[in-house]
């Protein structure tokens, strides 16, 4: 476990408050580059606790809130009696 969890062996996820790269990389479903060149970019936060970088909980939440919208590339047309939203 890393160093900067909570200090409970059984401690989630969501239970920590910051998360080394390789962790925040599982974590958002990426890779450890993806991270990086987010990093780089100033698109995500992160803070240096010696030669460790880590990622804050809220600075991971609110990155991948701010990712773009998934946008279909073909039009689907819902059927007649679908009373869901319009696409």
């Amino acid at each position: 476990m890393s160093k900067f969890g909570t200090g409970d062996e059984h401690a989630t996820a969501d239970d920590r408050l910051a998360y080394d790269v390789l962790e925040t990389a599982k974590i958002s479903n990426s890779s450890r580059s993806e991270i990086y060149k987010s990093l780089k970019l100033g698109v995500l936060n992160a803070k240096k606790h010696g030669r460790r970088t880590v990622i804050l909980r809220e600075d991971l939440s609110t990155y991948l809130r701010n990712l773009p919208d998934y946008k279909s590339k073909t039009e689907l047309v819902p059927p007649k009696n679908y009373q869901g939203r319009e696409p």
